[in-house]
């Protein structure tokens, strides 16, 4: 669903960023 499919780039997107302020 294309819902789901927003909930995981959302979740990425989290931890992309999480990555990013930690490195």
């Amino acid at each position: 669903d294309n819902e789901r499919l927003v909930y995981r780039i959302q979740n990425v997107r989290k931890l992309l960023k999480h990555t990013r302020k930690e490195k």
